[in-house]
């Protein structure tokens, strides 16, 4: 397991080796000083399902198109 602070906020993960836990810790910094980490925890906790239907409005919100066709398909 790792742990690291960022933005005051302790993110944690856990590895089955040593040095996947030292990459995750050494990308989490270096993401962290760019100001470009994203804390994922609360997705892990959400159902697919609600992801599902989040996808269009939040990812495809320029492509009408594809919200129209193929979204709604995969949500039946």
């Amino acid at each position: 397991m790792t742990r690291k602070v960022v933005d005051g906020r302790r993110v944690q993960q856990t590895f089955p080796t040593a040095a996947q836990a030292r990459r995750w810790l050494n990308e989490t910094a270096a993401k962290a000083e760019l100001g470009q980490f994203t804390d994922t925890r609360p997705l892990d906790k959400m159902m697919i399902g609600t992801l599902v239907e989040r996808y269009p409005d939040e990812c495809m919100a320029d492509r009408k198109a594809s919200r129209i066709g193929h979204i709604p398909a995969i949500n039946t």
